[in-house]
């Protein structure tokens, strides 16, 4: 495994579900007919 890729799958592994949260968080402020259909 390389260096770098290692180094990207840490920072992936540990701000993924608070970028996901994040991104989450912001979307919801503005409200989509759309993303209401789906679960």
């Amino acid at each position: 495994m390389d260096f770098k890729s290692f180094i990207i799958g840490l920072v992936v592994g540990i701000f993924g579900p608070y970028m996901d949260n994040l991104i989450r968080k912001i979307f919801s402020k503005f409200p989509k007919k759309d993303t209401d259909s789906t679960p």
